[in-house]
């Protein structure tokens, strides 16, 4: 008898009517979960709904009270491109969709991370609500299928005719044998069989260790989302592959990925962009064939080729609660009734009753509503109860050098240590581009210690900035020591603590990796912010960063549409914290460079404010003119306006400022993002 880890299984549960339509209004009692048969105690129900405009209908019969969870609701995706088998013309509609998918369907908030089984992504593979570098990252995507080879490749096999081999299917070992014969009259039959048998192995081989890599690479995806809180879930796009039912070793590793969702409350959905297969009476010989035997083979294996490759797409949607999109010409549909599915589920967890067994082993899960077996519920449907270990000692502990590297690299953020890092690019007199990297460390997230009437936390940190090809171009570090008098704990407990760090980069694209160890419990932190920094050289209209004001306007009248005076120069804040009451404001400022200077006149500009949640506009200033007094540098002109924030309602949203350049008919655009609470 062994004692199997008993953690809190979440699970994200779908309830649809016999219409397909989501059934509303459900409660605790109304569910029933059972694992391995055996009815199980729903400790932590909630209800969660992303789109305040989805009218849902209500479940017929009795009327029931609905309760949403408060609060402003993240949502992570995570998008696993299978190139190991995508085919290069599929993946340019893949690339099409995916474009299609970040500009038109993602909302404010939406953190986005790609993964490729073939690593082709590098440093890009980092969860990120940046929509350009989304698009960056799709850009380098590439379809890697290829065709199998065997020794014997005059045989030109498929893979499921491979497998037709490997089971010694009759009507296939007859038509291979007399095609090789036929192509070599000297060859035996036993040697034809074996000739083709090997092929079949080779082939059967080749195909497993990629399924493997490809497996692999979605179910450790899936699981790093563990750590992470909100709604997640998964969209995996792929050709499929084949489950050898000559070998059970894919079909038991997929169940770590069912495993893997199941832990991480995610919901996985799958996508064929092969889009809608036709059925030709053409049965595509291969240039090897030579008998009519071989020819009908080919046939017979086209038509069952594509469902058996589908298999894989359509067990891993149905086992963690998805969808599989498969036969669709339109693969943008497809992305987007993903998100449409993910407006309204049911969250219940439960504490597995069992807790010992005669061997670790996947358990099944079952949840139903009671009363209404017509109604169709989707969830994830398993896990691989393993056996408990006890924790490692500290002896073992790994030092704090490698957990910061492991932070740095990581494809979603930890965050048992509150961190939040900002890099903002700006151009100076005598100092030129720079950017400026604030860190913020939430001070009720550290470890401090009581010593001698002073708190005391220790905490590395470590940050690196990388360029598009994922090089490094500069790196930090330090340890922070800090013994803090009871005041300044309590304000460092309300305000955090802050660091900053100046990099003098080239111009171009940059991402900046923070992370904090702390070495007394190896608990860990981390963030990431991407950085443009334009080429002023170049001589086209930029903007610098917005910053926040470090005073605010005297002139309490100022509204949304008001500026701030002007100053010589305006003392300004890297902002990391971006959050908001309602009744608040904030005043914020950016430098305009590069405008056009026509021979004794001045620049002219205009600037426009928009505030738009979800891509869409709730708030828009006219144009005003950017005022150029008497002594401002026109090379770098300061603006600022104040933001009132009464008539926003509780959420994300996303500050944009917008200058044109009336005498080049320029334009210039930045954006940050903060949330109203």
């Amino acid at each position: 008898m062994v004692t199997l880890e008993s953690p809190l299984i979440e699970l994200t549960v779908f309830v649809t009517d016999e219409r397909g339509r989501p059934v509303t209004g459900l409660r605790r009692d109304d569910f029933e979960v059972l694992e391995a048969g055996v009815p199980q105690h729903i400790s932590t129900f909630g209800v969660e709904r992303f789109d305040a405009r989805l009218e849902l209908p209500r479940p017929t019969g009795e009327d029931r009270s609905e309760q949403f969870a408060p609060g402003i609701s993240n949502r992570t995706i995570l998008v696993v491109v299978d190139d190991l088998h995508i085919a290069p013309h599929n993946m340019a509609r893949v690339k099409r969709a995916l474009i299609e998918f970040i500009d038109g369907d993602l909302r404010d908030g939406d953190d986005v991370v790609f993964v490729t089984p073939s690593g082709r992504l590098g440093f890009l593979q980092q969860l990120t609500h940046e929509r350009a570098v989304m698009r960056l990252a799709v850009g380098r995507l590439m379809g890697q299928k290829t065709s199998f080879s065997s020794t014997f490749d005059r045989l030109a096999l498929t893979p499921h005719l491979a497998e037709r081999l490997l089971r010694r299917d009759p009507t296939a070992l007859e038509a291979v044998v007399r095609e090789l014969r036929a192509q070599q009259p000297l060859l035996s039959p036993d040697a034809a069989m074996n000739m083709a048998m090997m092929s079949a192995r080779q082939l059967i081989g080749q195909i497993e260790q990629r399924a493997l890599a490809t497996i692999n690479t979605l179910a450790g995806a899936i699981a790093t989302l563990r750590r992470r809180p909100g709604s997640k879930l998964a969209i995996f796009i792929s050709e499929g592959f084949l489950l050898s039912t000559v070998s059970t070793r894919l079909r038991r590793r997929l169940q770590s990925v069912i495993d893997a969702a199941t832990r991480a409350s995610v919901v996985v959905y799958t996508v064929d962009p092969q889009g809608l297969h036709t059925t030709s009476s053409d049965p595509g010989r291969s240039p090897h064939d030579v008998t009519p035997e071989m020819i009908n083979v080919r046939l017979s294996d086209r038509l069952s080729e594509q469902s058996a490759q589908q298999e894989a797409l359509a067990t891993i949607a149905h086992q963690t609660g998805g969808v599989a999109f498969l036969n669709h010409n339109d693969l943008q549909a497809g992305l987007r009734s993903v998100l449409a599915e993910n407006n309204f589920y049911y969250s219940i967890g439960y504490q597995p009753s069992q807790t010992r067994s005669k061997r670790a082993r996947f358990r099944s899960i079952q949840v139903k509503v009671k009363g209404h077996p017509r109604w169709r519920v989707r969830f994830q449907q398993g896990y691989l109860a393993t056996r408990r270990t006890k924790p490692k000692s500290s002896t073992g502990a790994r030092p704090p050098e490698d957990r910061v590297r492991e932070a740095l690299a990581a494809i979603i953020p930890y965050e048992e240590i509150g961190v939040t890092a900002r890099a903002n690019f700006i151009n100076v007199p005598g100092s030129g581009s720079l950017i400026i990297a604030a860190i913020h460390l939430d001070g009720r997230t550290l470890r401090f210690r009581r010593i001698d009437g002073t708190f005391r936390a220790t905490v590395n940190l470590a940050g690196a900035f990388y360029d598009t090809e994922g090089r490094v171009v500069h790196s930090f570090s330090k340890k922070l020591d800090l013994n803090l008098r009871p005041r300044t704990y309590q304000d460092i407990l309300r305000r955090g603590v802050e660091y900053i760090e100046h990099v003098r980069p080239g111009p171009g694209l940059y991402q900046m990796r923070v992370a904090i160890v702390e070495p007394s419990t190896g608990r860990l932190g981390s963030a990431s912010q991407w950085v443009d920094v334009p080429d002023l050289n170049e001589r086209t209209l930029q903007l610098s960063d917005i910053f926040f004001l470090a005073e605010p306007s005297p002139d309490p009248s100022i509204g949304s549409d008001g500026r701030t005076p002007q100053r010589a120069e305006p003392m300004l804040i890297a902002p990391t914290q971006r959050v908001f009451d309602r009744n608040g404001r904030f005043d914020f400022g950016f430098y305009i460079y590069n405008a056009q200077r026509p021979t004794g006149g001045t620049p002219d500009l205009v600037v426009q404010i928009q505030v738009l949640q979800n891509n869409m506009p709730v708030v828009t200033s006219p144009l005003r003119v950017v005022p150029i007094g008497e002594g401002t540098d026109e090379q770098r002109i300061f603006y600022g306006r104040r933001l009132l924030l009464q008539s926003l309602v509780p959420g994300r949203y996303e500050l944009r400022v917008i200058v044109i350049d009336r005498r080049s008919r320029q334009r210039a655009v930045k954006r940050i993002d903060f949330s109203i609470i």
